[in-house]
């Protein structure tokens, strides 16, 4: 499994499944230097799909078509968490 660079010392610092769950205030430890890694608070942007998605599937009578839009909604979301979220310092 491929490590992402810690922004502390630049080594593998934590898994790409690992960034997926760090949010402005929940932190990572890097694995070679035991520093704190996070996102920046802009990082909440990313769940705007996700957000649009389950308002798409809350209001549409029709449950299949709400459906497909909550998972567009959450695979936008982690694409754009894996692409375009960077990790900083803590």
């Amino acid at each position: 499994m491929a490590l992402l660079s810690c922004p502390h010392c630049g080594q593998p610092g934590i898994s790409r499944a690992r960034k997926f769950a760090l949010g402005p205030a929940i932190p990572a430890t890097c694995r070679s230097c035991d520093r704190q890694i996070g996102v920046p608070w802009s990082s909440m942007l990313a769940g705007l799909p996700f957000i649009a998605g389950l308002v798409v599937f809350i209001r549409n009578p029709e449950p299949a078509l709400g459906l497909l839009a909550l998972l567009i909604g959450a695979l936008a979301m982690l694409f754009i968490h894996w692409r375009y979220v960077p990790l900083v310092r803590r």
